[in-house]
């Protein structure tokens, strides 16, 4: 009697998905930026983009980004959390600022429990308000950009996202 056996590729192939389905069981069903997206809210009135994101590791550092824009009558206003290294540029909010001239307005200081750094170009009509989420030598930070619109127009942008949540669901990401 004479054992049948399957072709070398057909084993090759069967080897490989074999592989890929055991990968795919011990994977995680998301991304550790996916956490962030149900923290980035519709906008009324606004168009918005699906949220994206990123996570990367390199030497030992690991970095993690979630995004997402909104566009409404030539304005412009974007959200971003960051956790990871590169995220020191929020050392100027540890410092009181009050700077104001005819082009440009820089405040920092502390709105709703956390260090903020403000910035306003006034001739652009832009701006952006970077938030310390986890303290002086943070890695995480949050971060509104606005464009055709003035500081006091994007702040009830800026207040309608749960800056405690954003900070919470970030100190959990790996």
């Amino acid at each position: 009697m004479k054992s049948i056996r399957p072709p070398r590729p057909l084993l090759s192939v069967l080897s490989v998905l074999l592989s890929i389905l055991v990968f795919a069981a011990v994977t995680p069903a998301s991304e550790p930026y996916e956490k962030l997206y149900p923290l980035f809210p519709d906008l009324p009135g606004w168009e918005a983009d699906a949220p994206q994101g990123m996570s990367m590791s390199a030497n030992g550092q690991k970095a993690t980004t979630a995004s997402r824009t909104y566009q409404a009558e030539g304005k412009s206003f974007t959200v971003t959390v960051l956790k990871g290294y590169g995220t020191g540029a929020v050392a100027g909010a540890y410092q009181d600022v009050q700077l104001e001239t005819d082009e440009v307005s820089v405040t920092s200081g502390e709105m709703r429990g956390f260090r903020i750094f403000q910035t306003w170009q006034k001739k652009e009509n832009s701006g952006n308000l970077l938030v310390s989420l986890a303290g002086e030598n943070t890695d995480e930070i949050l971060n509104f950009d606005y464009t055709g619109m003035s500081r006091d127009e994007a702040m009830p942008l800026i207040d309608r996202f749960d800056w405690k949540a954003i900070a919470q669901t970030t100190r959990e990401l790996p």
